[in-house]
């Protein structure tokens, strides 16, 4: 039974810890740029704008995650763990990359920091959860218990910059 509320904690971390970066969000600063979006890269993202842009990215990583059905029992059927981890993790780990790539402006470098420290940790876990199920080591299934605090973190740190979509709500 804990390994359910586990397992449905972390199909949450996947949808909204799930390390943010929205494919269309990061790259918005290519040849089509105004005087005024160079000035502002130049200088680094706002705050209002490092939120506005990770709560994309997080909402396009909780919509490609919420099709995948996570197992009803992930200790019980280590091939279905492997299988829901393989499917999650490049979701996570694409919207991490994309938050890595925003640039802060100075006045929102410390929090921005915390929130993409809090995300890269998140996706480590999931990388490291999804490893074990993968070869099937039954230690992973420790770390399910991570994804709590980890999730809570990242909720925390996005709040502080504003950003609620990854914050989970």
């Amino acid at each position: 039974m804990k390994t359910t509320t586990i397992a449905g904690r972390l199909a949450v971390l996947a949808l909204t810890v799930g390390l943010s970066a929205c494919g269309s969000s990061s790259s918005n600063n290519s040849t089509t740029t105004t005087t005024a979006t160079t000035t502002t890269a130049a200088a680094g993202l706002s705050r209002s704008e490092l939120a506005t842009r990770a709560d994309k990215i997080c909402a396009t990583a909780q919509s490609q995650s919420s099709t995948i059905k996570a197992p009803g029992n992930l200790a019980a059927d280590a091939t279905a763990a492997a299988a829901y981890f393989d499917k999650v993790f490049p979701i996570t780990d694409a919207e991490t990359k994309e938050i890595q790539a925003l640039t802060p402006a100075s006045d929102a470098a410390t929090d921005w920091q915390s929130f993409v420290s809090a995300q890269v940790a998140a996706d480590q876990l999931l990388q490291t959860i999804k490893q074990k199920a993968d070869v099937k080591d039954a230690s992973g299934l420790n770390d399910l218990g991570k994804v709590k605090p980890a999730g809570q973190a990242v909720a925390t740190a996005a709040k502080k910059i504003g950003a609620t979509t990854c914050a989970g709500g």
